[in-house]
């Protein structure tokens, strides 16, 4: 893709609203990304290795991950710091530490290929987190989207309801386990689990 990336420092690019709003659309997809990442390394060294503490050695790190999808400095500064947010939220919530908690059976970014309805193609799913617990399959997934201050639970449900047609397809591919199924979006931004 030509220009994708918010901010791209070597290509001079038009002001407009919509090539604004389009930039900040493709730093939150970057944003999401890398937040994802680093839940997966969280998830699989440990909660016990992922202080807080840890996190803002991190930044360095983080802007440079932004600069090399090409971001000016200024937004892989802006970046870094809601990765940062993101995932001290996470790190500080005691709905993120359960989610993140260590299982056995867990398993993340899961890549899972399945024939489609049809028969005649391979589709391929993320999983973002699963896990059994309880004798209960989980299946998790992340979203970083950004809510008002003043959200709430109501609306917090209202945000998961988008994602359970796709959630309900990663259920559909551990039907043959036999165990029950809880379906749940993790909303990084606040720490809030919302079970489907």
């Amino acid at each position: 893709p030509l220009l994708m990336q918010a901010e791209v420092s070597h290509v001079a690019q038009p002001s407009n609203a919509s090539l604004d709003e389009e930039r900040g659309l493709v730093l939150e997809a970057d944003i999401g990304t890398l937040t994802h990442r680093y839940l997966e390394l969280i998830a699989n060294q440990g909660l016990a290795a992922w202080p807080v503490t840890r996190l803002l050695p991190l930044k360095l790190a983080m802007q440079r991950w932004f600069t090399g999808q090409g971001y000016a400095m200024a937004a892989a500064n802006q970046g870094a710091d809601a990765v940062l947010s993101l995932l001290e939220t996470t790190l500080e919530s005691a709905r993120g530490q359960w989610v993140l908690s260590y299982r056995e059976s867990a398993r993340n970014e899961w890549q899972v290929e399945s024939l489609a309805d049809s028969g005649l193609q391979v589709r391929k799913k993320i999983i973002d987190r699963t896990f059994i617990e309880d004798g209960v399959r989980w299946i998790v997934d992340y979203k970083t989207m950004a809510f008002e201050s003043n959200a709430d639970e109501a609306i917090w449900k209202v945000a998961a309801e988008q994602y359970r047609q796709q959630l309900e397809g990663y259920a559909s591919l551990f039907i043959a386990e036999g165990l029950p199924i809880k379906l749940a979006v993790y909303f990084v931004s606040v720490g809030q689990l919302v079970n489907l």
